[in-house]
């Protein structure tokens, strides 16, 4: 699917994408419904490298699903609609950062969102 002449992922992802550093096919799974997760990552397909898991790297490769993914958002050095995302605990970017990267993982593209304001634009009851 192509908005605005920007290429967007379809989901699920086939084949399988690719690990972007040592070039293996990466597995599917599911985040557990068990996951004390608090940004509702229960249930949510992921792609990760069974061979980088732990070593050079997390093995992470991406998220299986359209959440995030907005025409708005930047391209990657893929070319494609990135990923809006949050970070989870444990990472050197701490804990609810909002930051963009590759839709699908094909490519090392990371944007930190700038913290802004939110404004409540309700309006107020009478």
């Amino acid at each position: 699917m192509t908005i605005k002449n920007i290429p967007i992922p379809i989901f699920p992802l086939f084949p399988s994408p690719k690990c972007r550093y040592c070039n293996k096919t990466s597995t599917r799974h599911k985040v557990s419904t068990g996951n004390t997760n608090i940004i509702a990552n229960k249930g949510r397909p992921y792609y990760i490298c069974e061979v980088c898991n732990g070593v050079s790297s997390s093995g992470w490769v991406s998220w299986d699903d359209k959440i995030g993914i907005h025409v708005s958002n930047p391209a990657c050095d893929c070319g494609v609609v990135s990923r809006r995302d949050t970070a989870g605990a444990g990472t050197k970017m701490g804990k609810g950062n909002k930051f963009f990267t590759c839709a699908w993982g094909g490519c090392g593209f990371f944007r930190a969102v700038p913290n802004v304001l939110e404004v409540d634009t309700t309006l107020p009851s009478s």
